[in-house]
């Protein structure tokens, strides 16, 4: 029975085609009034509208993708691979250097994500992958609120949700002139300051 053909080359394109294609949908959806639509990206990508189709099946799923993307991006930068449990934090402590690689990566990220994320679409998508992202808070923050109670548990993290949004991260700059790493130092004390009182006993 012959192996099935598969081509590292082959793959390393699709993957470069892919990306190519969610770029240009952030860029097409960062517009103001944009008409978001399959052939709006593909024109904007240089590739074919079968070819987008290829890779995402309905606009919805290519808005899907393209959030995921989004999300990956800044969940590598803390050390996490999403639909992984990820690494807890030992203490509070050791909070801060995980802040700052999120608040580093998300002010990094081409502008047209950042853009994109600001949209009604972008809401939309926090709305649906809400719980997930309170389940991923919930397990990195585990060790830490293991001795809270069921209540203060859920609010600080809540709290985090918040905290570690791009939206706190862009404040911080708008608001403050505060860099990545300044937020992610506050951010980090405000959770420690709330935390240890219950780590300590």
């Amino acid at each position: 029975m012959a192996r099935p053909y598969t081509s590292q080359l082959r793959s390393e394109q699709a993957q470069a085609t892919r990306l190519r294609i969610l770029e240009a949908a952030a860029r097409v959806l960062s517009r103001p009034l944009a008409d978001f639509s399959i052939p709006a990206v593909a024109e904007e990508s240089g590739v074919a509208v079968a070819t987008i189709y290829r890779h995402f099946k309905s606009k919805p799923e290519l808005v899907d993708g393209l959030f995921r993307h989004y999300a990956e991006q800044i969940a590598a930068a803390a050390g996490v691979v999403l639909g992984e449990t990820p690494t807890m934090p030992a203490s509070p402590d050791d909070l801060y250097p995980t802040f700052r690689s999120i608040f580093e990566r998300q002010a990094s990220l081409d502008p047209a994500f950042q853009a994109a994320f600001a949209t009604e679409l972008g809401d939309q998508e926090r709305r649906a992958h809400r719980e997930e992202r309170i389940r991923l808070a919930e397990s990195w923050l585990k060790s830490i609120t293991s001795r809270m109670d069921a209540e203060d548990r859920r609010r600080l993290v809540d709290l985090e949700v918040v905290l570690t949004s791009s939206a706190t991260r862009r404040s911080f700059d708008v608001l403050l002139g505060a860099s990545p790493a300044r937020a992610a130092d506050v951010v980090a004390w405000a959770i420690r300051r709330l935390a240890l009182p219950s780590a300590d006993g």
